[in-house]
C-alpha cells in the first residue's frame, strides 16, 4: 500500500490541495486533519499507531479485517465515515504539531515508504495578512465561499500575525530538511502556495504532485474551497500604503506588490 502526507502549515492551501488529493479515484484521505494534537487529545505513540494503522489496510475491503482496520481509523475525532473501498494509496495532511519528536515517525515513514509533500508559503507579508483575516477578523474560505471584503489592519497586532508566519515557516521548513535527510530527497518534494494562485498554477501543481505519487494527473476533481483573500495586497488591504511604510527598512519590504 502506498502511502502519503501532506505536511502543512496553517493558511497555506492544504485545505484545497489535499481535497484535490483525495479527489483520485485511487486515493483515500481516510480524515481531514486526523492526528492533529488540537483535535484528539491522545499521547504521540497514539497517533503513530493509528497512522501505521491507516496505511496498513487489509487486502480484503470487507469481513472482520477490514472492519477492525475502519475500527481503528474511528478512534480520531476527525474520522467520519468510510468514503472508498477501493484504493490503493492513503494519505492525510498534518502540522510538524503533531509530533514533538520527528524521529519515531520519520522512522515509520521510511518503513512504510511513506512519501511527504512539504506546502509552505513564501510570500511572509501575504502570509501574516491571511493569518490576520482569519484570527483577528475571521474571515476565512470556510466560512463563506468568495473573496472576503478588504481589511483595514492595526499595524501593531500585524506585527505579531508576521513574526507568528515566520516562526511557523522556519519551524516547517527544518522539519523538511530533517525528513529529507533521513529518508532521502526522493522521498521529499516541496510545494509553494504562490505555485497554484491561479488556474494555471493548480493544473501544473498537481501534475507535479501526480509525478511525485505515481497518480493520474487527469484523476482529480473539483473543489469546494476558494481563495478568500485578494493576491493583490493593494487590493487586500485598505491602509497598504501605511503598512508598505511600516515595513520599508525591514526584512520584510521585499514582500509587498
Amino acid at each position: 500500500m502506498r502511502s502519503f502526507i501532506l505536511a502543512y502549515y496553517g493558511n497555506t492551501g492544504s485545505s484545497w490541495l489535499i481535497q484535490m488529493l483525495g479527489s483520485a479515484p485511487n486515493v483515500h484521505v481516510p480524515a481531514f486533519e486526523p492526528v492533529e494534537p488540537w483535535a484528539w487529545k491522545v499521547d504521540e505513540e497514539a497517533r503513530l499507531r493509528w497512522i501505521r494503522n491507516a496505511f496498513t489496510p487489509p487486502a480484503e475491503r470487507s469481513g472482520a479485517a477490514f472492519d477492525a482496520w475502519v475500527g481503528g481509523l474511528a478512534a480520531s475525532p476527525q474520522f467520519d465515515k468510510l468514503l472508498k473501498t477501493e484504493f490503493d494509496i492513503v494519505g492525510f495532511k498534518m502540522t510538524s504539531d503533531a509530533f514533538s519528536d520527528e524521529g519515531p515517525f520519520l522512522e515509520m515513514c521510511r518503513e512504510l515508504g511513506t512519501k511527504l509533500v512539504f506546502l509552505h508559503r513564501n510570500n511572509r507579508i501575504k502570509h501574516a495578512l491571511s493569518l490576520y483575516r482569519y484570527h483577528e477578523e475571521e474571515k476565512s474560505q470556510f466560512y463563506e465561499r468568495g473573496v472576503k471584503p478588504p481589511s483595514k489592519v492595526k499595524l501593531r497586532t500585524f506585527d505579531h500575525w508576521v513574526e507568528r508566519s515566520a516562526f511557523m515557516h522556519d519551524k516547517h521548513m527544518g522539519f523538511r530538511a530533517d525528513a529529507a535527510g533521513y529518508l532521502g530527497d526522493d522521498q521529499v518534494m516541496e510545494v509553494a502556495y504562490e505555485d497554484f494562485v491561479d488556474t494555471d498554477g493548480k493544473k501544473a501543481t498537481l501534475t507535479t504532485i501526480a509525478a511525485f505519487l505515481d497518480l493520474d494527473p487527469n484523476g482529480f476533481q473539483g473543489a469546494i474551497f476558494e481563495k478568500a483573500t485578494p493576491d493583490d495586497l493593494s487590493t487586500a488591504v485598505i491602509n497598504y500604503g501605511k503598512l508598505k511604510r511600516h515595513y520599508r527598512k525591514s526584512e520584510y519590504a521585499r514582500f509587498f506588490d
